[in-house]
């Protein structure tokens, strides 16, 4: 009898042990981590594809698999096989777009149809249906309207339809070589396709907009600066300079967006230029943006970031709990350099700041490519006051010297 209660209990545990979910993280990187580790808190088993053997994801996940996970087809039978109950993206438009074809086949929650993706993870596709559908964006412009005489004054940025942090973008104007700029944006892109864009002066901005049947629920302003190369952004933090005003206008422009693509519940996060009471939607995403950005938000208020985005790819099997923690002056800065050199470390003399938290990305020896290719880490500050935030957050790096053996 007691070798049979022994079995049983063993049987029961078993089943125990089976009830955890599985999952599939498509990223192993340094931004993937907290992710994984949500995941894990919230009882899912989750396994990692990425083909960097070194990538930290791959030192605690329960399995991983060495695969360039922009090879879907190589995917898809690994997740066939293991019968995984959800796929979660990280950070980057790979990763997502390699989920939402997996997504897709196997009818799994938190995605979109893969069209609507490829509307807003295309710049070129998303600038076409902003403006056929009258919402406020950069207008496209083709090479020989830049060289027409009507346009001389203007000033245009050629850019990869597929890249990201701001990689192959030229500014030019109607004197300009174009062509070069066109070769510049073709060879940063996968696809080998560009866009020529109006360029617009402004503030640059982005919202975290989380949506749950059709509507927003909860939303994060950021103000975002690019400090070393002119279209890396590399300063952020809750957004200080948008009015109620101007976040009502945009909220009501994204809530639009959301319902004219009638968009699934997650995360739809939109970068933008603000002007004055004008506008102009840049970039869309439906994947969490890198560099730890949801660590700011969750830093400055409390709220658990990851936890909303995971959310609706775990079929609300990860719930978020509301806080209502006060807001703290926090600034997310990446650290880049303008030059090629041997890292070896930093130093950091910021005013006013009380508090440092770094993530660092490089090894002391390890060689530093110039922004917008690489980064030596990220720096969280924390300021006493909102006034010392908006005075130092957007000159960081001035204050920060990055330390090397190069003569």
């Amino acid at each position: 009898m007691r070798i049979r209660h022994i079995l049983i209990a063993m049987m029961s545990l078993g089943s125990v042990l089976k009830m955890n979910k599985q999952a599939l993280l498509i990223g192993s990187s340094y931004s993937a981590l907290p992710l994984l580790f949500e995941l894990n808190k919230n009882n899912i088993d989750v396994s990692v594809c990425g083909k960097n053997t070194d990538d930290p994801c791959h030192k605690f996940s329960k399995k991983s698999y060495f695969i360039d996970y922009s090879k879907t087809d190589d995917i898809m039978p690994i997740f066939k096989e293991e019968n995984f109950d959800y796929i979660i993206p990280s950070c980057n438009d790979t990763s997502y777009l390699t989920c939402i074809e997996i997504a897709n086949q196997y009818n799994l929650p938190g995605f979109d149809t893969i069209e609507k993706s490829r509307i807003l993870h295309n710049k070129k596709n998303l600038r076409n249906f902003l403006e056929n559908n009258k919402f406020p964006t950069p207008a496209l412009v083709s090479a020989q309207e830049v060289q027409s005489i009507s346009r001389k004054n203007q000033v245009f940025l050629v850019k990869p339809v597929d890249s990201f942090s701001g990689r192959g973008i030229s500014k030019i104007n109607s004197e300009s070589n174009i062509y070069n700029a066109i070769q510049h944006a073709k060879n940063h892109s996968i696809s080998n396709r560009y866009i020529i864009e109006e360029f617009k002066e402004g503030a640059l901005h982005s919202v975290s907009a989380f949506i749950k049947d059709g509507q927003i629920i909860d939303d994060f302003f950021v103000d975002e600066f690019c400090s070393v190369y002119e279209y890396q952004v590399d300063c952020s933090y809750l957004s200080i300079k948008l009015t109620t005003k101007q976040k009502e206008r945009v909220r009501n422009c994204v809530q639009e967006l959301i319902t004219n693509l009638t968009l699934s519940d997650g995360l739809l996060h939109v970068q933008f230029i603000s002007r004055g009471n004008e506008f102009w939607i840049i970039e869309c995403m439906r994947r969490c943006p890198g560099d730890l950005f949801y660590h700011m938000i969750e830093l400055s208020t409390g709220t658990n970031y990851k936890a909303l985005y995971l959310n609706s790819f775990t079929n609300h099997t990860v719930m978020p709990v509301a806080t209502s923690k006060p807001i703290k002056y926090i600034s997310r800065h990446t650290i880049t350099s303008n030059k090629k050199s041997k890292f070896m470390s930093f130093n950091c003399n910021i005013p006013d700041c009380k508090q440092f938290e770094f993530f660092p990305l490089k090894y002391s020896g390890e060689y530093l490519n110039e922004a917008p290719n690489d980064k030596a880490g990220i720096l969280f500050s924390k300021f006493s006051t909102q006034q010392t935030l908006v005075q130092h957050a957007k000159k960081l790096a001035s204050y920060i010297e990055i330390n090397s053996n190069d003569k």
